[in-house]
């Protein structure tokens, strides 16, 4: 309290809550995103060239503020008890799990949160003041302003969501991405680990899966890349990933996902894997014929052959795939897609028309509802909660299942999706698709959405969270791929953080973090503002 009254009462202060904004000056920090409170005074901590930091302070968490202290301010440090540190921790049941407090003053930093979560978030935030201060005109003075900050999330599910499927992403290059993440508190990465253009996680019982379904000859989209590459090199195929000069390919070994899920714990973010069935299983079908109605690969009016849910063999497949996903990853969520599911096939199947007739199945639709059921109840044998896409969730699903909206154009959907009870994460097409062609009109309609406005039946209690979305048909490298998420991710991390926004404010601090990705090397669109 006497904190609090002590920075009240200076004759210089700098206040932003909430929507509140004013003028920055150049020793203000310029968070992303914006915390819920913040009150900053024109007092300084002077940061001494090794800093003391609380061993009660969580071990990640504390590797992750030693890392950035010396590599933007040279700045070393040790580590000694509570007392007898420049920076403290307090444990405060009282604050949320990802809730912290910030308290600067002239001698200390002291950091108030429940538990790791909201202690990693706090030091990303003096992550980003440390970074502020590298980069500043004062950086020569290396200094915090004394400070109060307040902060807790908006949404707990604040996803990002990146296919791996259509173009191939090094394990080196999600551990980076990860990292990046994380700084904008974002805690969950989906990744797309199959469709019908590659298959990316080794599974041991079924070996083909990577030695034939994660490579493809040049495809449709791999054509368009090559010819815009002709006079747009940021278009150009990743060589690292190219077989004879026409196969596409590359996969994960299990030691590599290992490695990529302990370095997101780390960061605080959870992976969620997607195997997507029983559409989108090209590659698998290429690997094993068998797991098609038809014996092969094809195409129907809109999207690929699935596999057939009618052969109890297949299903025993599709539960062995998902028991090595749901042992490798610790998420207690298995996303099982179930989207654009072609189902002439099965309607054209003699085993599949007697299944039908047998469980006395309305339509087809029945057997994808059927095939979701089987896994879903699979999955939950082993501590697992199924995550579908919005395709599937019209249809009579459990209403523990969890439901990825996409289909904006399908809005009475949503309404009725969580009318039945099954928690929903937001990612429509029309806004949080960034493999989209970038504007500085998308980029700001992404930071305005209002889910109130284009769902007005749809209370922001009925949404755990949200998901931004990239796909990579006509996303080839990491250039490009880099081109698509920023600065829209600093947009977004606002959006699903932020209690309250504005745009003129947040350009406003956007300028510094253009030169943090200036410095990071990070590939981003520049506009004009």
């Amino acid at each position: 309290m006497e904190f609090r009254i002590f920075l009240l009462c200076l004759c210089f202060i700098i206040q932003t809550q909430g929507g509140f904004s004013q003028k920055l000056n150049s020793e203000t920090p310029r968070l992303i995103p914006k915390p819920q409170k913040e009150i900053y005074s024109n007092l300084f901590l002077r940061l001494p060239s090794v800093i003391t930091i609380s061993n009660d302070i969580d071990e990640n968490a504390k590797s992750i503020l030693e890392k950035a202290l010396l590599e933007s301010l040279n700045i070393e440090v040790s580590y000694n008890s509570n007392e007898n540190s420049l920076i403290r921790f307090f444990v405060d049941k009282q604050l949320p799990d990802e809730a912290y407090h910030i308290k600067i003053d002239t001698v200390h930093i002291d950091i108030h949160a429940s538990g790791s979560a909201g202690s990693l978030w706090a030091i990303q935030t003096l992550h980003q003041m440390i970074k502020s201060i590298s980069l500043t005109s004062a950086g020569q003075i290396k200094q915090l302003p004394v400070t109060e900050i307040e902060d807790y999330p908006r949404y707990k599910w604040r996803g990002f969501h990146l296919d791996v499927a259509r173009h191939f992403f090094t394990k080196e290059y999600l551990l980076k991405t990860i990292e990046r993440l994380s700084f904008y508190k974002i805690n969950k990465l989906h990744l797309h680990l199959n469709d019908d253009q590659g298959w990316r996680i080794e599974i041991d019982k079924y070996p083909l899966l990577t030695e034939i379904g994660a490579w493809r000859s040049f495809d449709k989209y791999d054509s368009i890349c090559i010819r815009q590459s002709e006079y747009n090199p940021d278009m150009q195929i990743d060589k690292r990933f190219i077989r004879n000069d026409s196969k596409y390919g590359g996969f994960y070994t299990k030691a590599d996902m290992r490695e990529i899920i302990a370095h997101a714990q780390k960061y605080g973010i959870e992976i969620i894997p997607e195997i997507d069935m029983p559409g989108h299983m090209s590659a698998a079908i290429r690997a094993y014929p068998w797991l098609s109605c038809t014996g092969n690969t094809g195409w129907g009016k809109e999207f690929s052959y699935p596999i057939c849910p009618c052969d109890p063999k297949v299903i025993d497949f599709a539960k062995d795939i998902y028991s090595e996903i749901a042992e490798l990853f610790p998420s207690p969520f298995v996303h099982i897609g179930a989207d654009e599911v072609e189902r002439d096939t099965w309607e054209l199947n003699a085993d599949c028309k007697r299944q039908m007739k047998k469980h006395k199945m309305k339509s087809s639709a029945d057997l994808q509802t059927f095939f979701v059921n089987e896994i879903q109840k699979s999955l939950k044998e082993k501590g697992k909660k199924t995550i579908v896409w919005d395709d599937a969730a019209v249809d009579d699903i459990e209403n523990e299942v969890h439901v990825t909206f996409w289909r904006d154009w399908m809005n009475e959907n949503a309404n009725m999706i969580v009318e039945k009870g099954n928690p929903m994460i937001f990612m429509t097409w029309s806004h949080f698709y960034l493999s989209a062609k970038p504007s500085f009109k998308r980029w700001k309609e992404l930071y305005e959405f209002d889910i109130t406005k284009d769902y007005p039946n749809m209370t922001e209690s009925k949404v755990i969270g949200y998901q931004a979305c990239v796909w990579t048909e006509e996303i080839p490298n990491e250039i490009k791929l880099e081109e698509h998420v920023y600065p829209a991710l600093q947009a977004y991390s606002e959006l699903i953080w932020s209690n309250k926004r504005n745009w003129q404010d947040f350009l406003q601090r956007m300028s510094l973090h253009n030169r943090i990705m200036d410095r990071e090397g990070i590939h981003y669109r520049s506009y004009t503002y």
